[in-house]
């Protein structure tokens, strides 16, 4: 389980509800059954910077694969060449999960 101030869980839950969801179903027309973090709330500095990273107020969640109900499990990581609709799919909720 993820370790997030209430902030940021109401802002991924909305994030999940308002964009992830609608995504899923335009891409693939399929809810979405499992988000899977990597990584939440960890006390630690911006890699080679002496500032404390999001992660370490908890305002950061790392999402590693979305799992669709139709059984499609969507790596986050650089999808393949020819993978257009998985591409055209992450494309979009990076967009908007970085807004």
């Amino acid at each position: 389980a993820a370790t997030l101030t209430c902030n940021m869980a109401a802002t991924f839950a909305t994030w999940t509800r308002n964009e992830l969801v609608p995504a899923a179903r335009w891409r693939y027309f399929s809810g979405v059954r499992t988000i899977h973090q990597g990584s939440s709330y960890s006390c630690r500095n911006i890699a080679g910077e002496g500032v404390l990273s999001e992660h370490g107020k908890g305002n950061a969640l790392d999402v590693m694969s979305i799992e669709l109900n139709n059984g499609d499990d969507i790596d986050v990581r650089k999808p393949g060449l020819f993978a257009f609709r998985t591409r055209g799919f992450l494309n979009n909720v990076r967009a908007d999960g970085c807004q």
